[in-house]
């Protein structure tokens, strides 16, 4: 009985449709988004959110306060500890940019190191590999309040992280950037 019933409720005269398709109910057929008018190229948007910064200087200083200093004082420390220039990079702070190939032939440009504010946290990312893996995982231990997950360190407030122990992972991920440049250079 109750087939009978959802049959003829979605088989009813209102749901048909004639034309393409018409073996379909109505409600089977979504209208179908065109996804490039949709949505923005990556480098007008952030990974979560929208920036319309076009400098490093514009990005710290269209945060709210206690954020602005942070990151400020974040963008010095990455400047001092590995010398590298910053721009926007796909609406994050990056420094270092390079350009990678994977065997399969995919490719694209990113950065060694990039420094992003988001809603809850801040967002280190130290992109380079060692022998052991992300550089950024082998921080886990000397950085218990941060979440860090791959080449990701996210925590809540600069105080949170020990500065010095980050000027390690950044020397360490840029002494990685360097061989990576030698090794594609020779």
């Amino acid at each position: 009985m109750l087939a009978i019933r959802f049959f003829l409720i979605i088989f009813s005269p209102n749901n048909i449709r004639s034309g393409p398709g018409a073996y379909l109910p109505r409600f089977f057929h979504r209208p179908i988004k065109n996804v490039h008018q949709t949505h923005p190229s990556p480098k007008e948007t952030c990974m979560k959110g929208n920036t319309k910064a076009r400098t490093p200087r514009e990005y710290v200083n269209g945060l709210p306060a206690p954020r602005r200093s942070e990151l400020a004082e974040l963008n010095k420390l990455i400047q001092k500890t590995t010398g590298l220039k910053p721009m926007i990079f796909y609406g994050m702070i990056g420094y270092g940019k390079f350009h990678y190939k994977y065997v399969s032939g995919r490719e694209g440009d990113w950065v060694s190191v990039a420094l992003a504010s988001r809603k809850n946290y801040i967002s280190l990312y130290a992109c380079m590999t060692n022998n052991n893996g992300y550089i950024a995982e082998s921080y886990k231990s000397k950085l218990p309040k941060a979440s860090i997950g791959r080449s990701c360190v996210r925590f809540k407030r600069l105080a949170d992280v020990d500065l010095k122990v980050l000027a390690a992972l950044l020397k360490e991920n840029h002494k990685g950037f360097k061989a990576k440049k030698a090794r594609k250079e020779a």
